[in-house]
């Protein structure tokens, strides 16, 4: 039943795929950066089949391909951050070339590991199976990313490119607690509906987690304050002193997202998009 419903939703992402890449395009020509946009337009799909797979992994009970799978993908890109480091420069378009390609590879590996293909026969009617739980749960992780791009675009109005610049660079620093948080429901979902647990347990399980993780984001945060200026410019750049200035208010944003994202995981785990949304 997982593969048949994954053969359905790799499908879909490839047309989501697609249609992002037209909308990326039209943007990326609105702002003069159409090299840019086409690079991301040919990767899109791509990404949006590989985190399909990837969920599909998880949810058949196989992480550890889902975590070889990610890994590959890691390594390319790791590969350029350590040629930057030692003053290689390539356009940007060759990194996001790249990111879109190694994404392409660790789909097929995970593709044909699960025996996963895109399914179009009935394709509709599967959408509209459960459509509105479909919706909503889509808007709610679309809201979720919206909500960064206001963030963003607010600093660039009131404070500049450059205050814009350290917020990004200090949400990439938490990037790995953001990894974390975006694991907390692919991973308890799928646990939680073959174990059947009662809802206590679920959220006795659940807020364990979240405190961990919160204890874990604001130690995190302390750390990055102590990091030496020579090593934070070497991975941020330029923007490193500005995103050094907004790392204690991002620490704690995330730390309170913790707790969100146990709350969001606990409903979505009963199947009450209504109230997630």
């Amino acid at each position: 039943q997982i593969v048949a419903e994954s053969d359905y939703a790799v499908a879909w992402s490839l047309y989501n795929g697609v249609l992002g890449g037209v909308l990326i395009l039209t943007v990326a020509a609105v702002f003069h950066q159409p090299w840019i946009g086409l690079a991301f337009a040919v990767g899109l799909p791509a990404v949006l089949a590989q985190d399909v797979l990837r969920l599909t992994a998880i949810g058949l009970g196989r992480p550890g391909l889902a975590v070889v799978a990610d890994a590959l993908w890691v390594a390319s890109m790791l590969g350029v951050f350590v040629a930057n480091l030692f003053g290689v420069r390539e356009p940007a378009e060759f990194s996001i070339y790249l990111w879109g390609l190694s994404a392409l590879v660790s789909a097929a590996i995970l593709a044909f590991q699960l025996r996963v293909a895109p399914h179009q026969s009935g394709i509709l009617d599967w959408w509209r199976t459960d459509w509105p739980a479909r919706v909503r749960f889509g808007s709610f992780y679309s809201i979720g990313q919206v909500g960064y791009i206001f963030i963003t675009l607010a600093a660039v109005v009131t404070a500049g490119g450059a205050a814009a610049a350290g917020i990004r660079g200090a949400l990439t620093l938490f990037g790995p607690i953001a990894t974390l948080l975006s694991a907390m429901p692919v991973v308890f979902i799928p646990h939680a509906a073959r174990t059947g647990t009662s809802r206590g347990d679920q959220w006795r399980l659940l807020s364990r987690t979240s405190l961990a993780t919160s204890v874990l984001t604001l130690v995190a945060a302390g750390c990055l304050m102590a990091v030496p200026a020579r090593v934070g410019a070497a991975v941020l750049g330029a923007s490193w002193q500005e995103t050094l200035s907004v790392i204690p208010y991002i620490g704690v944003a995330c730390a309170a997202m913790c707790w969100a994202i146990g709350f969001f995981t606990f409903f979505q785990a009963q199947d009450e998009s209504k109230t997630v949304f």
